[in-house]
């Protein structure tokens, strides 16, 4: 794989501990609170500085796949400078502000340990299996305490009995959270589907593979993931998830002009199995009950509608430097119009909170990222290899999906999604396409010698 990677002493340690700091991050209503955001920013950057000073005291350059990452590494660490520029001059709450730009120096570090720690597919089907295990507990005890009526469980306590939130306090983040996981599951089922069968021998073996390899055990995990998204009652968060599924799958019929038998027989398996039969149990038709009220003409307006009419005027006032990250509570007031009685922390809409809080260079930067690593997930597309075209689906199902629920909720600001976002976009948008850049200049080179 290109040149060799000497590994750091302690470099298992910190590839356990970031897994363990990353199943931690939902449970405390989504490190949503102060305390556990700067729990979970401090966790982060000690893990990041650790495997800095490791670097400096053994003289080792950064692992090849970290290199040919330096672009989506940097607008990620400009995000937290930037922020914490603020905090010194436009911000309009710098104590916030200095809180989230910490945080976003906790973004920066998983992004980092992931490209020096994660340098074989080993490594990445452990990190995807190991999120996955960690988003199938979250959907039990979701879908557990729905089903039983409870208002507390485990010490949780909640204002909804008949939807699912998880470790959440809201439901929506709680199904974004849920899509993030199931693309990567997708993605990794993807990868592993078989050739198409052509003889009973082939079918039988076929069948025999996904025994042992494992592949039932996922698609049950998926179904359990699946249930605890449709119980949220998420609009669009279900929606969401569909479109991203269904765009994605059109998308690699054009790209990768690969339609085996397996692949189709899955995504129809999704649609017909998980989303008709299971869904018609579990409650889907609540679900399009309520994405058909939002999109009657003679439906009461959801309150996010007034507050769009604010967010114009405010994103057109600082959309240069914006005010500080962290800051939309504070400056939200001064906007709010008479229709609005309530304070707001949050603009429900990550796109105008980007803008209003972060400015131009905030906006370059996170939507640079985002386009970096669909462009690493589209190059994959177009490999020959399965397992890079599995890794492919799973980053653009999940940054398609990322950019529609983006439209309507602020998941960028529950730092146990966020954290799950750059995680998840850097594995398959930048890590996995890295990897097979070194495979392919590793063959070259040996073609090279042996010549």
């Amino acid at each position: 794989m290109g040149a060799r990677t000497i590994h750091l002493p302690g470099d298992r340690a910190r590839f356990v501990l970031l897994l363990a700091v990353l199943i931690w991050a939902p449970l405390p209503n989504g490190s949503y609170d102060s305390w556990a955001m700067l729990l979970l920013a401090g966790l982060l950057c000690a893990l990041g500085t650790w495997h800095l000073i490791s670097l400096v005291i053994s003289g080792r350059d950064a692992s090849p796949v970290t290199r040919a990452s330096t672009l989506p590494l940097g607008l990620l660490l400009a995000v937290a400078v930037w922020q914490f520029i603020q905090v010194y001059t436009v911000s309009r709450n710098p104590f916030d502000t200095s809180q989230f730009a910490l945080l976003s120096f906790g973004y920066f570090a998983v992004a980092l340990l992931i490209t020096e720690l994660i340098h074989s597919r080993e490594r990445v089907i452990t990190m995807l299996w190991t999120l996955l295990a960690a988003a199938v507990f979250q959907a039990t005890f979701g879908v557990t305490r729905v089903l039983s009526g409870e208002v507390t469980l485990l010490g949780f306590e909640f204002d909804r009995t008949a939807t699912a939130s998880g470790t959440f306090f809201n439901r929506n983040h709680f199904a974004a959270y849920m899509v993030i996981t199931l693309a990567m599951g997708i993605g990794l089922m993807v990868a592993q589907l078989g050739d198409p069968a052509r003889s009973w021998r082939d079918v039988l073996k076929n069948l025999l593979d996904t025994i042992v390899s494992g592949k039932a055990g996922l698609r049950l995990l998926l179904i359990v993931l699946v249930i605890a998204l449709i119980m949220t009652r998420s609009r669009m968060g279900n929606m969401g998830f569909f479109l991203s599924l269904t765009g994605t799958a059109v998308l690699w019929a054009i790209i990768s002009r690969r339609l085996s038998r397996g692949f189709v027989i899955f995504l129809g398996s999704i649609v017909v199995i998980d989303l008709a039969l299971i869904g018609t149990i579990f409650g889907v038709e609540q679900v399009a009950e309520r994405i058909g009220d939002t999109m009657a003409t003679d439906a009461t307006p959801d309150a996010r509608v007034f507050f769009n009419e604010v967010l114009l005027p405010m994103m057109g006032d600082v959309w240069l430097f914006g005010t500080g990250g962290g800051s939309f509570f504070t400056v939200f007031p001064a906007y709010r119009s008479e229709a609005i009685f309530v304070g707001l922390r949050n603009a429900h809409n990550d796109y105008a909170q980007v803008v209003i809080e972060l400015g131009l260079i905030g906006v370059i930067c996170l939507a640079g990222f985002w386009l970096y690593c669909v462009r690493g997930s589209l190059q994959l597309l177009k490999s020959r290899d399965k397992w890079n075209r599995g890794m492919a689906f799973g980053g653009i199902m999940l940054a398609g999906y990322l950019a529609l629920h983006a439209s309507v909720e602020f998941n960028l600001y529950i730092p146990g999604v966020a954290v799950y976002i750059v995680a998840a976009l850097t594995l398959l948008g930048v890590v996995v396409p890295a990897l097979r850049n070194e495979r392919k200049r590793s063959r070259s080179g040996s073609s090279a010698d042996s010549d």
